[in-house]
């Protein structure tokens, strides 16, 4: 029954960790994402510069 417990605490702990990772991942690829689209706004013209 103790090596059951332990598993369980194991399995728990180790998706814990999965949904950490996974939650950090999103973060950073929303952040990636953000960046990029940042880096392709400055390239674009500004609307005064279009007017001429």
């Amino acid at each position: 029954m103790n090596k059951l417990v332990h598993l369980v605490h194991q399995l728990s702990y180790d998706i814990e960790k999965i949904s950490n990772r996974e939650e950090s991942e999103r973060k950073n690829l929303a952040l990636q994402l953000e960046n990029e689209m940042l880096k392709f706004e400055r390239r674009l013209p500004h609307g005064k510069d279009l007017e001429k």
